[in-house]
């Protein structure tokens, strides 16, 4: 019994558990979100800077090109400044230089002439000290170099359009921020639709409390029953003494009587009829005991059966046929609480109908007891058994499509624009085109170069120094020695100038030769720096709603999958985790086996036992009266001296024996025995 109502109570323990259970496991299922929502949460945050990365790496070649362009015509245009401000410079030096040393020469060349005047004087001829390049056709530059744009407003663009392209994943940013709020914002607002219809999931606790009622009774219970119990088997087992007592009375009278019955003359010897008095007297022993005691064994007897057979009918058998369950179904506060929670849903939701126009009439539902225990028997879930879709739509609760519509909506709006970037501003462009209208094309650099390629003078005038200084020597310039020496060291210094004009020369013709190479590209240069920036701007301004559209639509579809992946999870941990209920089945079935099979049974089987070994009593009873009178010894009536008075004749005897026959005290099988013993007697 004790074994039994732990099996009971533990049934039922397990039953309030996993019962009671239901509404905490739903609610860490739906807790269970925040994994799907941390991935959502990250991929919506990454989404800005996927499309910043994206836009970068669609367009850094194109602009890495685009800025090599522009790079190379900036680099034309200060090149060209360069040159001209040198070409300027050298220009004015030269033709300075160029006066100087004509004037020079032209003295140089009239002082050695008066010299000449002299007729025994030996000196050099002066004819060929005359210059030869005219610096003064050197052409000005300066309209070109006014034409130019200023270098300030070159210098940096490359920079600046660089920074302008790295820095537009920060602009998406900044433009994506408001949609990327709205999807988090949606992303909670799923979160908790999802925990408060999980809410408005039919409730059992109606079925829980009723469980937890019969716990609550068996434990209340457990300790009288079990004292019950404990006084039920020390009464069996002193009523089994008792017809213990009664068996040995019985058999030891039968031992003694039976052969004294059936075999009189076995036990002859033994004087005054011992055995049968003692035979009897334990039939009558065996009699008395059992009427003192049959009554209450009967009655406890009855009692039993009548409660056990009672339980067994009502409980076991009704099991057994499944009268039980139409029991069950008649009790409506079993499932009370699924019926009530479909109201307040109902009543809840009408008060926002115009909201949800399209919520799913609910009504009351009885669901079957039979077929919620062979349906969870069979790995049926409890949703299944108990029919609660008529309650809970629950197909239309994990609905991705419910939950992603917003989702989608509110990408829609995620969208970049990229208007107002320019990756070469109006300032940079406006003297990129002033450049190509300065005209340095124009020049005529092979003239200029021919010219700049021309000795400065006709005779190298080192040479002529030398020369003066040696007709200064001769004998025969004697007179004309110092003045030929003052002469020298005038064209020495002449010819310190020739030397610088030639430096000047060489370094306008190199500047002259950059600006030739730079006038035959820089056009070209421009033309294509400006169409490759325009090309690149209007393809970044094209292209780049349809990687934000891309980049958004792989989002929400990752998005998509880890919702779907979640509410895959959800479908299969609510119906066959949470709502699994072969312990159900198992659970009663225990509860069977350790109230029907191991206690009313071996209950009934006991008490029935003893029933008919009560039964059995009374033909022992019978049976012990009717030995008994078989084994009754003779009358007191007779007298002894019939028995042992030897001289007494025969007649005497008879007339005893017939008397006594007569008055049917003995039968006549005893009167012959008492006569052959007396006859015995007297011979004796």
């Amino acid at each position: 019994m004790h074994l039994g109502l732990y099996h009971v109570e533990t049934s039922a323990r397990i039953m309030e558990d996993s019962l009671t259970s239901i509404p905490q496991k739903i609610e860490v299922i739906m807790e269970q979100f925040s994994i799907p929502k941390a991935e959502i949460s990250k991929e919506i945050d990454d989404a800005d800077d996927i499309i910043g990365a994206t836009i970068i790496s669609f367009f850094n070649t194109d602009v890495d090109k685009a800025l090599t362009d522009l790079s190379a015509s900036i680099k034309d245009a200060i090149g060209t400044i360069e040159n001209l401000q040198l070409y300027l410079t050298t220009r004015t030096d030269l033709q300075a230089n160029h006066t100087i040393l004509q004037n020079g020469i032209q003295v140089l060349q009239s002082r050695v002439e008066s010299l000449g005047k002299c007729p025994t004087c030996d000196f050099p001829d002066p004819s060929n000290l005359t210059t030869v390049a005219n610096y003064y056709l050197i052409p000005s530059v300066d309209d070109k170099l006014n034409d130019m744009p200023p270098a300030s407003s070159l210098a940096g663009l490359v920079e600046q359009g660089n920074l302008t392209f790295c820095a537009i994943p920060q602009k998406c940013s900044e433009q994506v921020a408001p949609t990327i709020a709205a999807l988090l914002s949606e992303l909670n607002e799923t979160q908790e639709e999802l925990l408060n219809t999980s809410h408005r999931f039919p409730s059992l606790e109606s079925l829980t409390e009723a469980v937890s009622d019969c716990k609550t009774t068996v434990r209340r219970f457990a300790e009288p029953v079990d004292y019950y119990d404990f006084v039920r088997w020390a009464v069996s087992l002193t009523l089994c003494m008792v017809m213990l007592v009664i068996v040995v009375l019985m058999v030891a009278a039968l031992s003694l009587g039976l052969p004294v019955l059936f075999y009189p003359t076995i036990y002859s010897t033994y004087p005054d009829a011992r055995l049968e008095h003692t035979a009897i007297g334990l039939f009558r022993a065996a009699v008395v005991v059992t009427f003192m005691f049959s009554w209450l064994f009967i009655l406890l007897v009855c009692v039993m059966l009548f409660f056990g057979g009672n339980a067994h009918t009502l409980g076991c058998q009704s099991w057994t046929n499944g009268q039980i369950f139409g029991f069950l179904d008649q009790q409506n506060y079993l499932f009370s609480s699924l019926n009530n929670t479909s109201q307040s849903f109902n009543t809840s939701q009408s008060l926002n109908t115009s909201q949800s126009p399209n919520i799913k009439e609910t009504h009351q539902i009885q669901p079957s007891t039979s077929a919620i225990y062979h349906g969870c028997k069979r790995g049926q879930s409890l949703f299944q058994s108990m029919h609660m879709e008529q309650l809970f739509d629950l197909e239309d609760f994990l609905n991705a499509s419910k939950y992603l519509d917003g989702f989608n909506e509110t990408a829609q709006n995620l969208s970049v624009s990229l208007d107002g970037l320019k990756l070469l501003p109006d300032n940079g462009r406006q003297a990129l085109l002033s450049f190509k209208q300065c005209g340095i094309d124009s020049i005529n650099y092979d003239e200029l170069l021919l010219l700049l390629s021309t000795p400065v003078v006709k005779t190298d005038l080192g040479v002529f120094a030398d020369e003066l200084d040696k007709k200064a020597e001769l004998p025969a310039n004697a007179g004309i020695k110092e003045d030929l020496k003052k002469e020298a060291e005038t064209t020495r210094h002449l010819s310190t100038i020739v030397k610088q004009q030639q430096t000047n020369a060489a370094k306008m013709s190199q500047s002259v030769s950059a600006l030739k190479i730079i006038s035959t590209v820089y056009k070209a240069n421009i033309d294509k720096t400006l169409e490759s920036l325009t090309q690149t701007e209007v393809a970044l301004y094209n292209q780049v709603p349809y990687i934000v559209g891309n980049v958004s639509h792989c989002t929400m579809e990752k998005g998509a999958q880890s919702l779907l992946r979640y509410l895959d999870w959800v479908r299969h941990a609510i119906l066959y985790k949470v709502l699994d209920c072969r312990w159900l089945a198992v659970s009663l079935d225990n509860v069977y086996t350790a109230v029907c099979l191991n206690v009313i049974d071996p209950l009934n089987a006991f008490w029935l036992c003893l029933g008919w070994c009560c039964a059995f009593l009374v033909p022992g009873v019978i049976f012990s009266i009717y030995t008994a009178r078989r084994l009754k010894p003779e009358p007191t009536f007779i007298s002894k001296d019939t028995f042992i008075l030897p001289e007494k004749k025969t007649e005497n005897m008879k007339c005893h024996t017939e008397k006594a026959a007569s008055n049917n005290y003995m039968t006549l099988e005893e009167i012959h025995e008492r006569c052959m013993v007396s006859e015995y007697i007297k011979s004796k």
